[in-house]
This record gives structure tokens, C-alpha cells and sequence, in this order.
């Protein structure tokens, strides 16, 4: 599978999970983080903060993952240094990130592609 410089390379691959170019106009970071926390449970401060819980820690990058895919700032997805300062981490990390959520989205780790899927019903992003 070729690999978009956009969405990743396994973003189609995952039953649609999330369709490229897919995105609401009014999605925001803070939308995307609510709607996470509301499907895995969590706080925000959990997801924005430091630990290294794998608990803690998938939330966060699905979060980023999404936000990603859906957020736009001019058109366009928004930066990795910008999703950086939002969760208050480094863009390498937000690049890692979406690599690793793209890894488990591949291999259907946990029944992630649902609950993704899930996070996407609450944001009305179709």
C-alpha cells in the first residue's frame, strides 16, 4: 500500500476508519480530546499529561491521531508542531504518535479501529 503524506499509510487499510480527507469544519483539538476522553474513560489532564501508563498513554496518541486526520487550520491538516504545543509535547512525539496509531490500527490492537470509529460518531465526522 502506498503511503499518503497526509493520513498515513494505514488509514484506509482499517475498514475505513477514518477516510481520507474525512473532517468536520468546526473540529477542534479540544473537541477531539473531549470526544476521546468520553469514549476511553479518561480525563483530559490524563491525556495531555505525563505518564508513560499504557492507559494513559493510547488515549493520548489516538487523540493525536484524530486530530490530525480531522482538524484544519486554513484548509489544511494541522501542523505536527501545532498539535505538539496542544498536548504539550515535541512534534517528533506527535509524529510518533501517529506511526504507532497507524501500527494498531494494522494489527486491530484491542478492538482499536472500533473504538476509534467511536471517537469519530461523537465528533459527527463521517
Amino acid at each position: 500500500m502506498a503511503r499518503d503524506p497526509v493520513f498515513g499509510s494505514h488509514a484506509d487499510a482499517c475498514g475505513n476508519v477514518l477516510p481520507s480527507g474525512a473532517h468536520a469544519p468546526n473540529v477542534t483539538v479540544s473537541a477531539v480530546l473531549r470526544a476521546v476522553c468520553e469514549v476511553f474513560e479518561t480525563h483530559p489532564g490524563v491525556v495531555v499529561g505525563r505518564s508513560r501508563r499504557r492507559e494513559h498513554v493510547t488515549p493520548r496518541q489516538v487523540a493525536i491521531w484524530i486530530a490530525r486526520h480531522c482538524v484544519r487550520i486554513n484548509g489544511r491538516p494541522i501542523s505536527l508542531p501545532a498539535l505538539g504545543r496542544a498536548f504539550g509535547r515535541d512534534h517528533t512525539t506527535v509524529l510518533s504518535a501517529i506511526q504507532r496509531v497507524d501500527a494498531l490500527l494494522a494489527c486491530d490492537f484491542e478492538g482499536l479501529p472500533a473504538r476509534v470509529r467511536k471517537v469519530k460518531e461523537v465528533l459527527h465526522v463521517h
